[in-house]
């Protein structure tokens, strides 16, 4: 006579899955304070043609800008330094 067995099967377990979403920090408000910056054709001294005057002054043109300069060595040079 043919006995019966039973086969025990495990229980399927479906895992759960949740999302954590990282926490978000708010920072700190900041202020900047922004300078112009200097134009770089404007300092570029190979831009200008500069030619002297007679009361030792000296007139100079900008061959990028077309801005022209009258006045001191020092106050050029000043000029370019910004």
């Amino acid at each position: 006579m043919a006995t019966k067995t039973s086969i025990i099967l495990p229980e399927i377990v479906t895992p759960t899955i949740s999302v954590v979403e990282p926490e978000t920090k708010v920072a700190e408000e900041v202020s900047i304070k922004l300078e112009p910056q200097k134009p770089l054709k404007r300092t570029a001294p190979s831009d200008w043609k500069v030619e002297p005057l007679q009361d030792g002054n000296i007139t100079a043109y900008n061959n990028e800008t077309r801005e022209t300069f009258s006045g001191s060595i020092a106050d050029f040079n000043k000029l370019l330094r910004g």
